[in-house]
């Protein structure tokens, strides 16, 4: 996590919109760790990190989608039909997204 954490803040320096995509095993312990070193960064899920504490997003799953400040998102699904149940254990995690 130490590297992903200093490969997202090396890549929000360019100002370029930034994803980052993939399972994360550590659930709550992720999304609070990573949006707390990270605050520019949010998940298509929800959730939110402030002084106050963390409130990771209800119904977390080990496979997320975060975005940058500059990224907004809408609809964010979990796909669980046939044929992800014969490719995957894993749901697959839908969001619209668009940049601001």
């Amino acid at each position: 996590m130490t590297r992903e954490i200093a490969v997202t803040r090396q890549l929000l320096r360019t100002g370029l919109p930034v994803y980052v995509i993939g399972d994360m095993n550590d659930r709550a312990r992720f999304f609070c760790r990573y949006v707390a070193a990270v605050p520019q960064m949010h998940a298509s899920s929800g959730g939110s990190v402030s002084r106050s504490g963390c409130r990771p997003p209800r119904g977390m799953g080990v496979d997320w989608i975060l975005g940058s400040a500059r990224v907004g998102f809408r609809d964010h699904a979990k796909w669980y039909g046939p044929l992800v149940r014969r490719a995957t254990d894993h749901p697959i995690v839908l969001s619209r997204t668009w940049l601001r």
